[in-house]
């Protein structure tokens, strides 16, 4: 498993597995701009911070009175 909380940049991979997605869904939603990345080269990488806020932004709260 991967620490989200390390200070290096993640991968395409790494993403794809904290996120439980493909790494073509990932490819999608970095063209349409929905997830924040590093260009190196070529490469997409991602900060820890930029998957955390993205997980954060994306938490969709219990209800709390249920009938």
């Amino acid at each position: 498993m991967i620490n989200i909380t390390d200070k290096q940049l993640l991968s395409m991979t790494d993403v794809s597995r904290i996120l439980g997605i493909s790494r073509n869904t990932l490819y999608s939603w970095l063209y349409q701009r929905r997830v924040t990345c590093v260009k190196v080269g070529r490469l997409n990488k991602f900060h820890p911070c930029d998957i955390e806020k993205f997980i954060k932004d994306h938490r969709v709260e219990a209800r709390e009175n249920i009938n």
